[in-house]
């Protein structure tokens, strides 16, 4: 459910179903889910049925057919259902096709996105294509005839190093992004697959937040993500306060702000 739900988050600006799905979850002992955002595949939809409303749906497969495909089933009754976005992440994001410029809100929705993926409780994946901010391959569709080929660019190796090189280019700017919150995440012990997590239901409408807290019960964190692009000023606690892991910052807990598409994994300070 994970993927439809984080694309619906940032398409409509409101967690609610990513929240209620995500507080819903309960591994049996000593298990770990498996979360990812993309793969090879596209975005299957099975997982969200009875989490999105119909009308939910719509608006993604809406946004899905001017960003890529869409791939459907026979039903029982003869008629066609909506099975898989097939999609290229980051251009879902920005709500353009693969061969439209993408818009400058697209990285940060999609650094925030997988943010929410790495904060988690459980094991993260990263699609090797996210990492390095692949574009969809519109032309493998139609060369293949399979949607599923947006997913799978061959890259050479040369010339995607050379773009990496290259300040400021898409793939340097998604890489330095994603690099830097898995940094953040792997010495974090409150994001240990195992970590205790409580989500945080009593935030604004536009923001996705998470308490997690170490194996040994000594680091707490509390991980926010704004879906909706807007700054917005609230208090994920009545009182302390937290060390924002990401920027370096001290915050009172009673005063938090975050602009759009920000993501701030605070420290509590005990």
């Amino acid at each position: 459910a994970l993927p439809p739900l984080l694309l619906h988050a940032f398409t409509i600006g409101d967690a609610g179903p990513l929240t209620e799905w995500a507080g819903s979850l309960s591994p049996p002992a000593g298990t770990a889910f498996f979360h990812f955002l993309a793969s090879h595949d596209g975005i299957g939809l099975n997982g969200a049925a009875g989490l999105l409303t119909d009308r939910q749906v719509r608006d993604l497969l809406e946004r899905a057919q001017r960003c890529g495909w869409v791939s459907y089933r026979s039903d029982p009754h003869g008629g066609q259902r909506p099975y898989e976005l097939n999609v290229n992440v980051l251009d879902m994001l920005g709500g353009v096709s693969p061969q439209a410029p993408l818009p400058e809100a697209a990285l940060p929705r999609f650094l925030c996105a997988h943010a929410v993926t790495l904060a988690l409780a459980g094991v993260p994946a990263v699609y090797f294509h996210s990492l390095v901010g692949s574009r969809g391959d519109a032309a493998a569709v139609r060369r293949t005839g399979s949607p599923r080929s947006i997913n799978r660019e061959k890259l050479e190796r040369s010339a995607l190093e050379q773009e990496l090189r290259r300040p400021g280019s898409l793939r340097r700017r998604t890489f330095d992004g994603m690099a830097h919150l898995l940094r953040a995440r792997r010495a974090l012990p409150p994001l240990h697959p195992l970590a205790a997590q409580v989500v945080l239901r009593h935030l604004p409408a536009g923001v996705f937040g998470l308490e997690r807290t170490s194996l040994d019960g000594a680091q707490r964190l509390i991980c926010l993500h704004e879906v909706a692009g807007r700054q917005i000023e609230f208090a994920p606690a009545p009182a302390g306060r937290a060390r924002d892991v990401l920027t370096g910052e001290t915050l009172r807990l009673d005063q938090v702000d975050l602009g759009p598409y920000q993501v701030r994994w605070l420290e509590v300070v005990p």
